[in-house]
């Protein structure tokens, strides 16, 4: 499933088969510090309003619908009911570093493939569905709408894009993404980042720290094998296109130097994630996404 170097709609939407091999559902127990000390699955999603009526003994006094009252001469209050369809927001990296692969399939696929798999999880669950591709400094941002209405125009995005014409200049977004969440995101809801995070910056963490008090949060970190392991010993020429740097795989000591940048660069951001409870899982491009999936549980 997890092969080439584009994606196209039909196969994201293929994936929708696929939707079982994840759980989503929220199983976090918080606690409410507007309602008292009952705890509530909806982990604060927010309140919707319902109706207006005649005000009763025991109503919340914050809730009287003055103009109502003073219309009618008589006391009415407002009745809200919790938001039962959780907000899900898809982070997609779309940056040039994304655009590479060299085994089975390019980081820009697995993201599209990981997106759609959660995002066809989301419609089943009766959640609404949006998200934001990201790329320099280029955001398309969808907001989240029910059943397939808001993931059918995000997955088309995704394929639209995943020849990497977005912009392959400039590598980021991130951070402004995330931003940009801040400002849209309800409480409670659920926010899966899909990236290499090569772009993440202290003001990308920042935004994640804060995102993560109040929404439950999905890192997925995506990477090529050779990212994380050099090849076989030998000399190997090297290029980004304009200039070619020969390389000497066969030197131990830039061997060790190579694995412990990337080992560094890796528990750090899984210690990141870890001091503020956010799940992380790991896609290496030369796995199948659904093996990994498989099971996941996010509670």
């Amino acid at each position: 499933m997890t092969t080439g170097i584009t994606v196209s709609l039909k196969s994201l939407i293929d994936l929708r088969y696929h939707a079982d091999a994840i759980d989503i559902s929220s199983k976090k127990n918080v606690s409410s510090f507007s309602s008292g000390d009952c705890f509530s699955r909806l982990r604060g999603r927010g309140m919707e309003f319902d109706e207006v009526r005649a005000y009763q003994p025991g109503d919340d006094i914050r809730h009287m619908d003055w103009r109502v009252t003073a219309r009618t001469s008589k006391p009415h209050t407002k009745l809200y009911h919790e938001e039962r369809e959780r907000p899900v927001f898809i982070l997609v990296d779309y940056n040039p570093n994304m655009f590479f692969g060299t085994r089975v399939a390019f980081k820009s696929v697995l993201a599209a493939q990981i997106a759609a798999v959660f995002g066809w999880a989301a419609v089943k669950n009766g959640d609404r569905v949006g998200g934001i591709i990201f790329s320099g400094d280029q955001c398309i941002e969808m907001r989240p709408k029910g059943r397939k209405v808001g993931l059918l125009p995000l997955l088309k995005k995704l394929a639209d894009y995943s020849d990497g014409h977005l912009n392959m200049k400039n590598v980021g977004g991130l951070s402004k993404a995330l931003r940009r969440l801040r400002q849209v995101a309800k409480s409670g809801s659920l926010i899966l980042i899909l990236s290499d995070f090569i772009s993440m910056d202290e003001e990308a963490k920042r935004h994640i720290s804060l995102l993560a008090k109040h929404n439950e949060m999905v890192a997925a970190f995506i990477y090529d094998q050779l990212e994380s392991t050099l090849p076989p010993p030998n000399y190997y020429a090297v290029s980004n296109g304009n200039e070619v740097v020969n390389i000497d795989t066969g030197n131990k000591r830039f061997r060790t130097k190579y694995d412990q940048s990337f080992t560094g660069r890796y528990n750090a951001l899984t210690d990141y994630f870890k001091r503020y409870r956010i799940n992380c899982l790991t896609f290496p491009t030369h796995c199948s996404v659904m093996d990994i999936l498989h099971g996941v549980k996010l509670s």
